[in-house]
């Protein structure tokens, strides 16, 4: 009979010391690893899992920081 355990780790040290306990008793050892989050989709699912507390919602935030932007013609003298 095979069991099998999934352990995720986040830290390259953890990792490491499931691996040489896993050797030591002569266990199969069977790794994936999964790269960070870098799509659109992915970056902006992190953000919904960020707990901010504000008395603004974030349109207003969202609002407040378009209305900031100066988008117009700057005369710069050099």
């Amino acid at each position: 009979m095979t069991h099998t355990i999934t352990i995720e780790t986040h830290n390259q040290d953890d990792l490491l010391l499931f691996r040489v306990l896993a050797e030591r008793l002569g266990l199969r050892l069977q790794e994936t690893h999964e790269t960070e989050a870098t799509g659109e989709s992915d970056a902006l699912q992190m953000l919904n899992n960020i707990d901010w507390q504000s008395d603004e919602t974030g349109d207003e935030l969202n609002t407040m920081l378009r209305n900031a932007r100066s988008l117009g013609a700057r005369d710069v003298q050099l």
